[in-house]
């Protein structure tokens, strides 16, 4: 093990950028530091074992009046932590199965860009015939700093940085499988939406899955009320290692019951693997439960008082009629003779 893994660990941890696996679309990196645009920000090929595959990156310097010197560097890297952060890494004999950056070539030493102008940086990558069938990850950055010529080539040079990675799957009989290790809502009872719920997705392949699904909410009759799509912005699952998502059900207008939530997820090169999980939850809305709930006990009071007063105007009536039949009949009266 090289003296400076420990420095490259540490610097890497650090430098957080506008790199994400889970982005399908332009970024800019003003966040870095670098105002600058790069197109694409994450490449997905497939490379067959003995063949060679070529590209570039379009890098666009957004700032109007600075021209800006940048200096690429290939870096193989792995998952950080369940967020979808990325942890680069040395291409040695301990990382080498998931590693990509010892088959990436690049032509140039450096790239100068004049403002509001692009610049591409044409890249290959060559697979050995050896090369087992699964997934290869690096990233092609881009910083404003040099790299130190007397160290490995490895240690990330501090300064603004930014660049593309490159999900790659060499071609072959891959192993894609993936386990849902953890679904839950934030709480097991809600007042009002919307829902939090928490997916964890375990990738126990050997290569890059990207699942899509969606969640069915059906309410305590089974009927489904409502459906929304789960990883809608495409985030990647590395090999041997677990992705957090998290989602929200937004509902307009009363809700009140028990519900039900089906998970389902698909995956893999042609989504037809599928994982799936279920839960129950409450939406119980206290305050218009209470006042639904005296509303209903006033009623209840005024019936029973409706009703015992009805009763005591029969009863009443009814003595009044026994009374009434019960009473002796008066005699006749005799008119006085002449």
């Amino acid at each position: 093990m090289k003296n400076n893994l420990p420095i490259t660990k540490l610097l890497t941890f650090l430098l957080v950028f506008g790199l994400s696996m889970f982005f399908v679309k332009d970024i800019s990196a003003q966040e870095s530091g670098l105002q600058l645009r790069v197109s694409p920000p994450v490449l997905e090929i497939t490379v067959e074992p003995g063949s060679s595959y070529s590209d570039f990156i379009k890098f666009t310097n957004l700032n109007e009046t600075k021209s800006i010197t940048l200096y690429p560097q290939i870096l193989s890297f792995k998952a950080l932590g369940e967020d979808g952060g990325q942890e680069f890494i040395e291409d040695d004999e301990e990382n080498k199965t998931y590693s990509l950056a010892q088959w990436v070539t690049i032509a140039v030493n450096n790239l100068e860009i004049q403002p509001l102008e692009s610049v591409v940086l044409p890249f290959t990558i060559n697979v050995p015939l050896d090369a087992e069938p699964g997934g290869r990850y690096a990233a092609i950055l881009l910083s404003n700093q040099p790299i130190d010529p007397t160290d490995s080539g490895n240690v990330v040079a501090l300064g603004a940085k930014s660049g593309s990675i490159m999900l790659v799957r060499i071609a072959g009989e891959t192993t894609e499988s993936a386990t849902i290790t953890e679904f839950k809502t934030g709480s097991d009872m809600y007042q009002y939406p919307p829902v939090d719920f928490e997916i964890s997705l375990q990738n126990t392949g050997n290569i890059h899955v990207k699942p899509v699904g969606k969640i069915e909410i059906s309410n305590i009759f089974g009927k489904v009320v409502d459906e929304f799509v789960v990883n809608e912005a495409g985030g990647n699952v590395l090999p041997e290692s677990s992705r957090k998502f998290t989602e929200q059900w937004e509902r307009d207008g009363l809700t009140v019951g028990r519900y039900s939530a089906l998970l389902t997820l698909n995956y893999g090169e042609n989504s037809d693997k599928y994982v799936s999980s279920e839960l129950t939850f409450w939406v119980l809305p206290i305050k218009e439960i209470a006042i639904a709930g005296a509303a209903i006990l006033v009623l209840i009071l005024l019936i029973v008082l409706i009703v015992k007063s009805y009763k005591k105007q029969i009863i009443k009536k009814a003595m009044e009629m026994q009374s009434q039949a019960s009473a002796p009949t008066p005699p006749p009266i005799q008119e006085p003779q002449a």
